[in-house]
């Protein structure tokens, strides 16, 4: 029984692993998703640093209060 639970999971994870690096969508692969995720994450803490340096010129020391500092 127990090596038939490892068979499964050692199954499971090859096949997984196989679509991921294999299957192509309207030609993205699995790591472009996954890069592109990255790209989007970094743009989005890029773009809030920014909103908060024009909000502190704008409002000045008020912004300390809001933002906790």
């Amino acid at each position: 029984m127990q090596i038939d639970n490892y068979a499964q999971k050692q199954a499971k994870s090859w096949l997984e692993r196989f679509v991921k690096e294999n299957i192509i969508v309207n030609g993205v692969t699995f790591k472009m998703v996954i890069s592109r995720g990255n790209a989007y994450k970094c743009a989005y803490r890029n773009a809030v640093k920014e909103a908060q340096e024009m909000l502190y010129q704008k409002i000045g020391s008020s912004y300390k209060i809001f933002h906790g500092e």
